[in-house]
This record gives structure tokens, sequence and C-alpha cells, in this order.
């Protein structure tokens, strides 16, 4: 890509007034100084090709040739200077108030240049994306936010939006997209969305908002591909796959494309370099320098990364028709998942069956799993008879691994049979629950349903907690299940 490329993105942007090619522009003030103290022991002097910066993170300088600059701007903490190698970062602390005088004294050597004119009105354009307002990033932390209370408030959701490997399998393909809005703790969605809002500005400061959305569908959809296909996640949750993927286009722009990025919108590739780096060890090679309570899913990082990076190749190109094709189609994807979940909140019996088919197919079922969907759908509203059939076989199959000793499961047996139909074996069950468990006023209450000395829908108030078996149990047994909707504890966090 030349200097003198069209500007990329899928937005157009304003171009700055033309100079004449031929035109001799006048230089500021500042302009006729060369000298400028940077520390008390080095000085930046402005030679008649270019100048000597010191390096970030500060160990050793750099000759930079006015020609080979990209962009040169202010913000609140440095003067950035940026080049078709890097970006330099010169602390205001340090500068002072000479900050300005150095900046315009650069912009008026690169005038200078033989095709000054040009790179003055790119750096004009550059300078105007950096008045753009990030707002994607923000909004994909707006709706993790969003979604991370509706989990705390309904467990029905959060089972309805995680990605979850058995349930995909029935078609639930909506979770590939929820799932990325879920957090499994305030850590985890703060750690996201500290890393989405610093590369999000970043990436949407130099491709335009389009693109950005764009990039982050891409990103989100590398991550959860990469790990469908690496195939050993049980459960999966988290944006850091699109913040992978964020950082991915940045690395990419970075290598590819560095005239078109503002400077103050740029990473030292160092430090850029080393936290890609450093994620990658995390992820691969040093996985004790994760928390052992939030395990990591690599493969999403990695998918993201790279459906990121080949997003930001896109953009680079100027398929501004491609780029605006797949920003839409990510909204609506967003928005048709989300639909999909509150459908299944409005239907809860449905989707519960559909767990309940999942988990039959699976070949190491959970008890605790199985006995709490069997439980739900026995006590919603209106379960069907394929939904009933259903819990019927999940209960039976905790009720086989638990050798028929935990009152609870066989409770929760008692309660399908008795919802069926079938009133000799809901008796039956229940008795054997009453059995392991002399005394318990619940269990004795539920038998009083059953016989009909208590109306059908007047249910006990709540299941009483798991008694432990009569005989010693063996440390490959399960253990006592709840009937508290508690989600399963195999996610991986993203």
């Amino acid at each position: 890509m030349t200097h003198d490329a069209p500007p990329m993105g899928s937005e157009a942007e304003p171009i700055g007034p033309q100079t004449a090619p031929n035109a001799d522009p006048k230089p500021p003030p500042s302009a006729e100084r060369s000298s400028f103290r940077y520390t008390r022991d080095y000085t930046i002097e402005l030679g008649e090709s270019g100048f000597r910066v010191p390096k970030w993170p500060g160990r050793g300088d750099e000759f930079v040739a006015y020609p080979d600059i990209t962009h040169v701007a202010l913000d609140a903490r440095s003067l950035a200077i940026g080049t078709q190698r890097g970006v330099f970062l010169l602390s205001h602390a340090q500068l002072g108030d000479s900050a300005l005088a150095l900046a315009d004294a650069i912009r008026a050597r690169v005038a200078a240049l033989p095709n000054g004119s040009r790179k003055l009105t790119r750096f004009e354009r550059l300078d105007h994306k950096l008045t753009r307002r990030p707002l994607v990033a923000a909004a994909i932390v707006g709706l993790s936010a969003v979604a991370f209370a509706l989990q705390q408030w309904s467990f029905g959701f959060y089972d309805a939006a995680v990605y979850r490997a058995t349930m995909l399998q029935l078609g639930e393909v909506w979770r590939f997209v929820t799932a990325q809005f879920l957090h499994a703790n305030l850590f985890h969605l703060g750690i996201n969305a500290i890393a989405l809002l610093l590369a999000g500005a970043f990436v949407e400061r130099a491709v335009g908002r389009f693109a950005t959305v764009f990039i982050a569908g891409a990103s989100g959809a590398g991550a959860m591909l990469a790990s469908w296909w690496y195939g050993n996640y049980g459960e999966l949750l988290g944006a850091s796959g699109i913040a992978a993927g964020l950082f991915g286009a940045l690395v990419a722009l970075e290598f590819t494309a560095p005239e078109e990025l503002p400077a103050t919108a740029r990473i030292p590739r160092v430090l850029l370099v080393s936290v890609v780096l450093l994620q990658i060890l995390i992820d691969r090679g040093l996985p004790s320098l994760a928390p052992t309570w939030m395990p990591i899913a690599g493969w999403a990082h990695a998918g993201g990364f790279v459906g990121g990076a080949i997003a930001a190749a896109i953009v680079r190109d100027r398929s501004r028709g491609l780029v605006r094709a797949g920003a839409a189609a990510t909204a609506l994807a967003t928005a048709a998942a989300f639909g999909a979940v509150a459908f299944q909140l409005v239907r809860p019996e449905r989707s519960l069956e559909r767990r309940a088919q999942a988990l039959l197919q699976n070949p190491i079922p959970q008890v605790g799993e199985l006995n709490n969907v069997a439980w739900g759908i026995a006590t919603s509203k209106s379960p069907s008879k394929s939904a009933l059939a259903t819990a019927a076989d999940l209960a039976e199959v905790a009720v086989s691994l638990t050798g028929r000793q935990e009152p609870t499961i066989l409770d929760t047996l008692a309660e399908v049979y008795f919802k069926q139909g079938r009133h000799a074996e809901a008796l039956a069950t229940i008795d054997e629950a009453i059995a392991l468990a002399p005394g318990e006023s619940y269990y004795e209450e539920q038998r009083r349903r059953f016989i009909g000395e208590r109306a059908a829908d007047d249910r006990p108030e709540a299941p009483p907690e798991p008694q432990p078996a009569p005989r010693r149990q063996r440390e490959d047994e399960p253990l006592p299940p709840s009937k508290s909707p508690l989600p399963p504890g195999d996610e991986v966090t993203v």
C-alpha cells in the first residue's frame, strides 16, 4: 500500500483542503527551531533529512527520516510520531511546553518534501479520524453488562444462552452468538471490558464504525468456530474472543497499513507483540499463569485473533460492499440470537425438553443435571406428553446411577410419574423415598398428594436438603444432587 492510497475503511471520510502541488507552504514560527530539549541528557535535533528520537520504553534511540513519517499528533499525554516502522511516544512531562512547537516543526519539514502537500492532506485526514467517538466496543461492553445482569436475575437466561456443545448438536446455533456476551463473574466481565474498550477504540478510529462492527463479528465467528472445531469445551462463555480479534486487527493494520493509522491510536510494536506473545504463553505454553478458578479457552482466543486479522485485511483492501454487508449481518445475527433466547424464556418447557434430549445423548450424564432438568419439566406449567416422557427417562437414569438410594432423586421420578398419570408407580416410588428418609414431612405430603388427600396442584413448598445414603458411598459415585437450578461446573471462560 502506498503513502498516497485512497482512504481505508467502510465509511466516507472528509478530506482536508488540497494544497497545490507546487505551492510552498509557509512554515509556522516553530519550524525555525531545530533543537528541542527532551531530558536533561537528551536533545532532539531536527536535521536536514531527519532526526533521532528515543525508542519506547526508553532504551536507545532511532533515526527517523522525514519521508518515513506517516502522522504527527498530540494527545493529553504525549506527542506521537507515526512512521512506517512503528510509533514513537514522547511524553509531555519531558517535553513540557515544547511539545506543540516540536510537532509544528516536524510537520513543516514534512511539508517541505517534494510530495509534502499530499502528506499534509493525509495528516489532516488522520487528524479527523481522531475526532471519532468510539462506540462499537462500548456497545459490546454495554450488551455484556445487560446480559450479566440477566444471568444474576434468571438462570433460565444463562441456560438458554450459554455455548453448550450438546445443545448445539440439536440446532441451537444462536448460542454461538449469545455465549460471547455472558461472563462467569465481575472480574471476567471487567477484564474483557478493558481489553475491548482499549483495542476497540484504536480500531474504530483507524477504520470507522461499520468496519469495526465487521471486524468484531468476524472475530466472534472465528472464536466460536475454532472452539467448535476443537470440540473439547462442554460450555463456553465470554467476550475475549472478540477482544482477541480486535488485537488481531491492530496487529494486521500495524504491520501492513501503518500509514492509515493515526499516530495516537497506535501501540508501540514491541508492546503490541509482547501482549500477543504473553496471551499465547498463557493459552498454550504456561497455563499456570492463568487463574485456576477461571479456565481459559485458548482456541477461542486463537480463532478470534485470526478472524480479526483476516477481517482487517478485507477492510484494508477497501472491499466496502463486503464490509457493510458483514456489519449488517453481525447486527442482524446478534438481534436474532437474543430473540431466540427470549423465545426460549417464553417457552421454558420446550427449552427444558431439548436440554433433556441432549442429556440423554450424553454418554456420561451428570446426575445433578439429569435430576434438575427432569424436575424442571415435571413442575412446569404445561409440559407436553413427549417432554414428560423424556423427563421420565432422565429421572430413571438418575435413579439408576444413585442405586435407588437418594430420596431426592426418587422424589423427582415420583413427581414425573404422577404428572404422567402413572399414580401407582408414583406411589411406589415415593414410598421408597420415605423409607430412606423416615420422618421427613415433605415426602409424606407428597404421598398425600398422590393418593388424593391433598390437591394435585398443592405441591409442598420445597424439597428437603439432600440426605446421605444409608450405606457407605464409594469415591467414584456421584455426589447427592440438589434440585436448585445451578449451572453445571464445566464451563470454560474466554
